[in-house]
């Protein structure tokens, strides 16, 4: 039509010059009429609703549903890139456009169909996020709070003092803080620069949707990753009331798979295999020697005093050293840093009471927390029957434990915490016959208990380097004295009278003065480093004896008491010094693998020995999808100080002594293969297979401790010393959402293999 009226209108032009222009105007309008058919492709008004789909699979969508053609290769994008979208009537170019937003893809017409291509890579603008967690009620920081991206599926979580860095693109629009029962707060970040990001958030009523990890990414795609351990929280051992109405940590671990007492239920927690004193428990960072009260009934650790407390069975990371078998981290509170305020209860064993509050304008904090027996209807029963002392006259039995902590932060980077506890027990009870021809007296007196003291020191260098250094004190002290007297009289004429008495003794104290830093270092979101170093010195004063004294003749009772000998020291002072350094590395390897390696050199010095052994540390976890995992590891631990097992004798000992010429150090190899995730439904499930083996376990001959011979012998000179080995299976099933929770486990564990001495 337009070429026909214009042939009309240039009808007197000559035909040269006629046919020329027509030319002309032929290919403007094929010019034009091709801009306006791309121009009508990319806003052709198109439909599409899909969620959380691929980006090639939103694409097929898209194309079926609206009569399209697109070429493009799957490469292009990965399994994390997914969209959701709802448009209707909406521009082409603009759905694309969201669909296409930050997968480094642009798109363009040609012949009639649109096709994708990779954009031109620019350089990648990062800034690093830091700052603390903290509980918006208490003040108290979180440990192991989820913080994370959830468009790029990349974060870390806080370490033990509630600090988090992290490495992201300034394309990361949101940053998301997440706790077990608290509250899930967004952050949007505005600014695109590094900066500091400190989130207090609120416990949650509602507990009916509980995440520790983004929901939109594989589980555990966060680094630091918690590895392969439990962790628990003031709710799991306050729910869990135990003999006498007292909560106690120890009990539920015990309940743990893998997690075993002795055999009358009760002598602390024997983990795969392992002896009590192979596991490293851990209080604020200081090393306990005995956790137990009551012959293991209950632990040391208050649960009003704990703020976390987690438990690792195998895979143990290149920070943790000095055990063989597992590790227990405990820390306590800090105080509430808002208001004062405590709590007062009591039941049918003692009482305890809780004290916590601010000072200094808020800068400071105070906790003050204890408990004591006060009853011993219930205790004394139990301990009588693990001592079988049930013919004791009046035996009396009580513990105490007195926790406090004191932090005081200097400014954003500085922060102060002192930390004090003392606990003890104390057991005894006097046994007396007569008859006719004799007069018997046996008294007997246990105690123990651990005094630590630490000075902690957290400083921020720079947004991805922190760094807590700490000085420690402790004190572990057990005496037993066991005083027996008799008197054998006929009274007949011409008949001496015959009296023997005896004391078996055994008394066993360690002093440790140590320093000890820490460093944490992130350097992207791919990789998480863990460095630091420590010293300590030991004292040991360990005093094993066994005096026996017949007397003819007229016999007059002694007047020294069970103190008076266990004075007599007959063991001489052993000091010794350890010192540790280790590197720990954790990164991600694409997007399944996460590897934790690292490598930890123990050293010790003893009596004119020097022992050094490197000890190797690798965990695997490989992600078979969004909610399931594989995992792997294989460590190899050291253990320098031996809590030598009394076979044979009548009551408990805690018998210490270091490594040194006669008495090598106990190694253990320990490997792991397991799958852990979610079932649906907020159950959580693990299996694990382990195999360890263990090198240089000591005991004492049944016979040390009767014999007046070997009692006058050097203990190291009657050492038993073996090697054993252990394996097992465990499974866990746990659920924590919802109004019912819990968890079930099982665990098969082949008897330790240990040869005959």
């Amino acid at each position: 039509m337009i070429i026909r009226k214009l042939r009309k209108k240039y009808a007197s032009l000559q035909p040269s010059r006629a046919f020329w222009l027509l030319v002309k105007v032929a290919l403007v309008l094929a010019i034009c009429n091709g801009n306006l058919a791309a121009q009508s492709l990319l806003e052709k008004p198109v439909s599409l609703s899909v969620r959380n789909l691929t980006v090639p699979e939103a694409l097929g969508q898209l194309a079926k549903k609206n009569d399209l053609r697109l070429a493009y290769s799957e490469r292009f994008f990965t399994v994390k890139n997914r969209v959701t979208v709802k448009a209707k009537a909406k521009p082409l170019r603009q759905v694309l456009d969201e669909m296409l937003e930050g997968t480094g893809v642009g798109y363009r017409e040609a012949g009639g169909q649109l096709v994708l291509y990779l954009l031109p890579v620019e350089e990648v603008r990062l800034m690093t996020l830091s700052g603390f967690v903290e509980d918006a009620e208490t003040g108290e920081r979180l440990i192991a709070a989820a913080v994370y991206c959830p468009e790029l599926g990349q974060g870390t979580v806080t370490n033990e003092y509630g600090f988090y860095s992290v490495t992201l693109p300034t394309t990361a629009h949101q940053l998301r803080f997440n706790y077990i029962g608290y509250s899930e707060e967004t952050v949007v970040l505005t600014q695109k620069e590094s900066q500091r990001i400190s989130r207090a958030i609120r416990p949650s009523l509602m507990l009916a949707e509980v995440v520790v990890m983004p929901t939109d990414t594989a589980v555990g795609n966060l680094l630091p990753s918690p590895g392969s351990l439990r962790r628990f929280k003031p709710d799991d051992y306050k729910a869990a009331s135990d003999l006498g109405g007292q909560s106690d940590l120890f009990r539920i671990m015990q309940m743990l798979p893998g997690v075993q007492t002795s055999a009358d239920g009760t002598g602390g927690m024997f983990v795969r295999g392992g002896n009590a004193d192979q596991n490293l428990v851990l209080m604020d960072g200081v090393p306990v020697y005995n956790a137990d009260h009551l012959m293991g009934m209950y632990s040391i650790f208050n649960t009003s005093a704990i703020r976390d407390a987690k438990l690792l069975k195998g895979g143990i990371p290149a920070r943790y050293g000095g055990r063989i078998s597992s590790v227990m981290d405990v820390y306590t509170k800090e105080g509430n840093q808002n208001r004062w305020g405590g709590e007062l209860g009591a039941d049918v064993i003692g009482v305890k009471a809780t004290v916590e509050g601010p000072f200094a304008h808020k800068k400071g904090t105070l906790m003050v927390s204890g408990r004591r027996t006060h009853s011993d209807f219930y205790l004394l029963p139990a301990l009588n029957k693990l001592l079988t002392t049930d013919d004791f006259i009046d035996p009396t039995y009580r513990f105490y434990d007195f926790n406090t902590k004191l932090s005081y932060r200097f400014s954003d980077k500085d922060k102060l915490y002192l930390s004090f506890y003392r606990g003890k027990d104390f057991y005894g009870g006097m046994f007396e016959y007569e008859d006719e021809v004799s007069t018997e007296s046996t008294e007997l007196e246990l105690k123990w208990g651990n005094t630590i003291t630490s000075l902690r020191w957290n400083h921020l260098f720079n947004p991805k380097l922190f760094s807590n250094t700490s000085f420690t004190y402790s004190h572990f002290n057990f005496s037993l004295g066991n005083l027996s007297s008799a008197v054998y009289d006929s009274g007949q004429p011409g008949d001496v009278p015959f009296s023997f008495s005896y004391f078996i003794g055994l008394t066993s104290e360690i002093r440790d003065l140590a320093w000890k830093t820490d460093f944490d270092y992130s350097p992207s979101a791919n990789q998480y480093l863990r460095f630091g170093a420590s010293v300590t010195g030991h004292q040991f004063l360990p005093n094993a004896q066994v005096l026996q004294e017949e007397i003819e003749g007229e016999f007059n009772f002694d007047s020294l008491t069970i103190s008076d000998y266990l004075e007599q020291r007959s063991g001489k002072e052993l000091n010794a010094v350890s010192f540790d350094a280790y590197v720990e590395d954790e990164w991600r390897l694409g997007q399944k693998l996460t590897l934790n390696t690292g490598l930890r050199l123990s050293g010790f010095y003893s009596d004119g020995k020097a022992f050094l052994l490197p000890e190797p540390r690798l965990n695997a976890a490989f992600q078979l999808s969004k909610k399931q995992k594989l995992t792997a590891s294989l460590t190899r631990t050291t253990q320098y100080l031996h809590r030598v097992a009394t076979l044979g004798f009548l009551f408990p000992g805690d018998y210490w002594t270091p490594t040194n010429t006669r008495i090598g150090p106990q190694k253990a190899w320990q490997g792991t293969v397991g799958m852990e995730g979610k079932l649906g439904k907020g159950v959580e499930f693990s299996v694990e297979a382990y195999y360890k083996t263990m090198h240089g376990l000591l005991a004492f001959p049944d016979s040390f401790f009767f014999d007046p011979i070997f009692g006058e012998v050097d203990p190291e000179d009657v050492f038993i010393s073996s090697n054993g080995k252990s394996r097992g299976l465990e499974l866990l099933l746990r659920r924590e959402e919802g109004r019912l929770g819990g968890w079930v486990g099982y665990g098969f564990r082949r008897p330790p293999d240990i040869p005959p001495c």
